[in-house]
C-alpha cells in the first residue's frame, strides 16, 4: 500500500517537474550542425562564401524542426553567422535585435543575456557607447558566472570611451578578481595600466606593466606574443609620454625586430608602425620617420573604397613627417588628403549611427507591439488556463476515485465497524445540507429584494426624466408664445407652426428618449464634457450636439426632427456662434475632439 502512494506521488512530481523545464527551442548545437551541413552541400569554408540571395533561397528550402517558431530561430541565427563572416556590423545587429525583440520567450535567460552582450558589443564597435551601455546593464542580471569577467571588461572599456575612468579602473579591477590563469590576468593586467596612462596615473600604470612583465619572465616556455607585443607597446608609449624618448623608441624597435612580430596581427602591426612615426617625428629623424610611414602604408587597403580611422591617421603622420622636412606644398596636399578621408570617415560613421539608432528604436517598437499583443491574449490565455485545471481536476479526482476504490477492498472490515457512526455522519451532512439550502434561500430573497428596489430606483429615474423632458418642452412653448407677443401683428402664420410643433411633441419625446439610449455609443463622459464646458447650452441644443457628433446629416437629423434642413443648418450655425467656434473649423470636428 505505502510503496503503490509513494509511486502515485512520484510521478506526479516528475510531471510537474518536467512541465517547468526551462529549454531554448534552438541550440547552439543545432545551429553548428546546420551550418556543417550547408557548407558541405555547397563545398565551402565558411557560410560566408554564398551570395546572400543564394543563402536566403537555400534557407527557404529548409525545414528544420517542422515548427514555424523553430525555423525562424534557425533563420535568423544563420543570417547572424552569415553576416558575421562578412563584417557587416549593421545586418548582423538586425538579426540579433530582431532575434531579442520577437523571440525572446521562446530563449533560456542565459541565451537573452549573451545576446545582449553582443548586441551591446557591436554598439561599442559603432561608437555607440550609450546604446552598448544600455545593453551591457541589460544582460547583466541574467549574466552566467563565467560570463561576467567578460561583461566587466566590457563596462571597463565602453566607460574608458565615456571618459569616467574612475569607473573603468573599478570594473578592470573586478574583472583582474576573477581572472583565471596566466593569459586573463595579462589582459586585466594590460587594460588597467592603459586606462590608468589614459588617466595620467603614469606612476599606477608603470606598476600594472611591470606586474604583467613580471607574469612572462615567469612563464618562458609559453610567451603569448600578442599580448607581450601589446605590453611592451603600452610601456613605450608610457615611457615616451614620460620624457624618456629613447627607451621608448627602442622598446618600439625591439618589438618590430622580434621573430613573434609577423604573427601578431595587422592591427598590432599598425599600431606598432604608428608609435615608431610619432617616435622618430618627435627626434626629428625625417628617414627613420619615412621609412615607418611607408610600412604604416603598406598594411592600408588605399585601393579598396570607402574611408577607416587607419587611413586617416595615415594623413595625419603624412602632414607632420612633410611639415619636419619643409616640405611644404607636400604638406598641403597631404592635409587637403586628410580632410577629404575626415570627411568621408564622418559621413560613413553617422551613417552607421543613424542605423543603429534606427534599429534600437525599432526594437522598442516591437516590444511595445510584443507587449500589446500579450495583453490581447490575456484573457484567451486565462481562459485557456482554467480550462486546462478543470480537467487537471477532473483527472485527479477520477485518479483519487480509482484509488480509493482500490483501497475500500482493503478496509472492508473496517467499514463494517464503522458504519454506525457513518449513519450518524450521514444525518449530520442532511443537517448541513438543509442549512446550506436554507442559507441558499435566504440568499435568493435577498437578491430579489435587492432587484426590487433597483427596478424602482430606475422607475423613479424615468419619471424625473420625464417631468424634465415635459418641463424643456413647456419652455420651448413658452419661449415661442413671447416671441409672438412682442412680434405683434398678423401672428397666424406663427400660431399655425406652434400647433405643429406640439403635434410633433410625442414623437418628439421617443425621439428624446432614443437620443438619450443611444449617446451612450458615444465615447464615455460626452454629454459630461459637453455640460461642463458649455453649460449654457439648451437641452435640445446638446441633443442636437449628440446627433451631430453620431454623424447624422443635417437632412437626416430634419427628417427625425420633422423639420426642415435649412432650419437644423440653421441652428447649426447658431450653436457655432453659441460655442465660439471659427467660422473655418467644421462643428463636427470640434465636437469629435471633445
Amino acid at each position: 500500500m505505502l510503496r503503490i502512494i509513494t509511486f502515485f506521488i512520484a510521478l506526479l512530481v516528475s510531471l510537474y517537474a518536467l512541465s517547468q523545464r526551462e529549454t531554448s527551442i534552438y541550440s547552439n548545437r543545432e545551429q553548428s550542425q546546420h551550418i556543417k551541413s550547408i557548407q558541405q552541400i555547397y563545398q565551402l569554408k565558411n557560410i560566408g562564401e554564398l551570395s546572400l540571395p543564394k543563402l536566403n533561397s537555400v534557407l527557404s528550402e529548409l525545414v528544420y524542426n517542422g515548427d514555424k517558431i523553430h525555423d525562424s530561430i534557425a533563420k535568423l541565427h544563420m543570417h547572424r553567422s552569415y553576416f558575421a563572416t562578412k563584417k557587416d556590423l549593421i545586418n548582423g545587429l538586425k538579426s540579433r535585435i530582431k532575434l531579442l525583440s520577437n523571440y525572446s520567450e521562446h530563449l533560456t535567460l542565459e541565451e537573452i543575456s549573451s545576446a545582449q552582450m553582443k548586441v551591446g558589443k557591436t554598439y561599442f564597435k559603432l561608437k555607440n557607447y550609450q546604446l552598448a551601455l544600455s545593453f551591457y546593464e541589460k544582460a547583466e542580471s541574467n549574466v552566467t558566472s563565467s560570463d561576467k569577467k567578460q561583461l566587466f571588461n566590457y563596462y571597463g572599456l565602453v566607460y574608458s570611451k565615456l571618459n569616467n575612468f574612475t569607473k573603468s579602473i573599478a570594473y578592470f579591477e573586478k574583472a583582474k578578481s576573477m581572472s583565471k590563469g596566466t593569459k586573463e590576468l595579462l589582459s586585466s593586467l594590460n587594460s588597467l595600466g592603459f586606462v590608468k596612462y589614459l588617466n595620467h596615473d603614469f606612476k599606477g600604470a608603470k606598476e600594472d606593466y611591470n606586474e604583467a612583465l613580471n607574469l612572462f619572465n615567469s612563464n618562458n616556455t609559453k610567451i603569448y606574443s600578442l599580448h607581450f607585443a601589446v605590453l611592451q607597446s603600452n610601456m613605450a608609449s608610457l615611457e615616451i609620454e614620460t620624457g624618456n624618448l629613447k627607451k621608448g623608441t627602442q622598446r618600439l624597435l625591439d618589438i618590430v625586430n622580434s621573430n613573434f612580430f609577423e604573427n601578431i596581427g595587422k592591427f598590432q602591426k599598425q599600431e606598432t608602425f604608428m608609435k615608431c612615426v610619432r617616435a622618430f617625428l618627435k627626434n626629428n629623424d625625417s628617414l627613420n620617420s619615412k621609412k615607418y610611414l611607408d610600412l604604416y602604408r603598406a598594411t592600408l587597403k588605399f585601393k579598396k573604397k570607402g574611408a577607416s580611422k587607419e587611413r586617416l591617421l595615415y594623413f595625419e603622420l603624412k602632414i607632420l613627417y612633410h611639415s619636419i622636412c619643409d616640405e611644404s606644398s607636400l604638406s598641403k596636399l597631404a592635409f587637403e588628403a586628410f580632410l577629404s578621408e575626415q570627411k568621408k570617415l564622418t559621413k560613413l560613421q553617422l551613417k552607421l549611427y543613424n542605423a543603429a539608432g534606427t534599429i534600437t528604436s525599432t526594437f522598442y517598437e516591437n516590444q511595445i507591439d510584443l507587449i500589446d499583443s500579450n495583453l490581447k491574449l490575456e484573457k484567451q490565455s486565462r481562459n485557456e488556463l482554467d480550462i486546462s485545471n478543470s480537467r487537471l481536476s477532473m483527472l485527479f479526482t477520477v485518479s483519487t476515485v480509482l484509488f480509493l476504490v482500490f483501497s475500500s477492498f482493503l478496509i472492508t472490515w473496517f467499514i463494517q465497524k464503522r458504519r454506525v457512526q457513518k449513519r450518524n455522519d450521514h444525518l449530520l451532512k442532511l443537517k448541513s445540507a438543509l442549512l446550506s439550502e436554507k442559507k441558499m434561500s435566504n440568499d435568493l430573497e435577498k437578491q430579489m429584494t435587492e432587484k426590487d428596489l433597483e427596478n424602482r430606483k430606475l422607475e423613479m429615474t424615468q419619471i424625473l426624466n420625464e417631468i424634465r423632458d415635459n418641463s424643456s418642452l413647456s419652455e420651448e412653448v413658452t419661449d415661442r408664445l413671447q416671441q409672438m407677443k412682442k412680434k405683434g401683428g398678423d401672428v397666424q402664420g406663427d400660431i399655425s407652426q406652434l400647433l405643429q410643433f406640439i403635434k410633433t411633441i410625442h414623437r418628439n419625446e421617443e425621439f428624446n428618449k432614443l437620443i438619450e439610449e443611444k449617446s451612450n455609443i458615444l465615447r464615455s463622459g460626452f454629454r459630461e464634457k459637453i455640460s461642463q464646458s458649455f453649460g449654457h447650452l439648451s437641452k435640445l441644443e446638446v441633443q442636437l450636439l449628440i446627433l451631430i457628433r453620431l454623424g447624422l446629416s443635417a437632412k437626416e437629423i430634419a427628417q427625425f426632427k420633422n423639420a426642415e434642413a435649412s432650419s437644423i443648418r440653421t441652428l447649426k450655425h447658431r450653436l457655432k456662434v453659441k460655442m465660439n467656434i471659427p467660422k473655418e473649423v467644421e462643428l463636427f470636428n470640434f465636437i469629435k475632439k471633445i
